[in-house]
């Protein structure tokens, strides 16, 4: 008697959902595809393959599709800080880096009359020139200089 075997159809899992080739998983795929099957895009995304070790994955990475591989995927945080109690992120102009002149001039205070301060996660001065590592979630406030008969006070 002739034993058949029954080829299995590739699949994997993301987010703990099964797509199976007509999905379009591919026996290698990018990391940015394995997103994409979850509606994330490419630029948005973490991937983290969690079977059999767990690692990241860059989104131009190519992995070798091992059948029922597990895989996560997570939506990038975006950078965003407050200045006067009004958020601001990445697409108004914050960085990674910036300096208080900058910071400044995303509540419209021009460098030259402005004093920026750290609120968070300490209560300091900064300067126009000073270059600032941006935490996400950092608060500043920003005032302008007194200025009186055109001097400043």
């Amino acid at each position: 008697m002739e034993t058949q075997e029954r080829k299995e159809h590739l699949h994997i899992f993301v987010d703990g959902r099964k797509f199976e080739e007509g999905d379009g998983v591919r026996p290698e795929m990018t990391g940015g595809q394995i997103a994409a099957l979850v509606g994330v895009p490419a630029d948005n995304a973490v991937i983290r393959e969690e079977s059999p070790e767990k690692r990241e994955i860059g989104v131009n990475e190519v992995v070798h599709i091992k059948n029922g591989e597990h895989f996560l995927v997570t939506r990038k945080e975006h950078l965003h800080i407050f200045v006067n109690r009004r958020k601001f992120e990445e697409g108004d102009g914050v960085r990674p880096e910036m300096t208080g002149g900058q910071i400044a001039a995303l509540v419209g205070v021009p460098a030259d009359n402005a004093v920026i301060r750290e609120e968070s996660p300490e209560k300091r001065e900064i300067g126009v020139n000073e270059v600032v590592h941006i935490k996400n979630g950092e608060h500043f406030l920003v005032t302008r200089k007194i200025v009186e008969g055109g001097y400043v006070v």
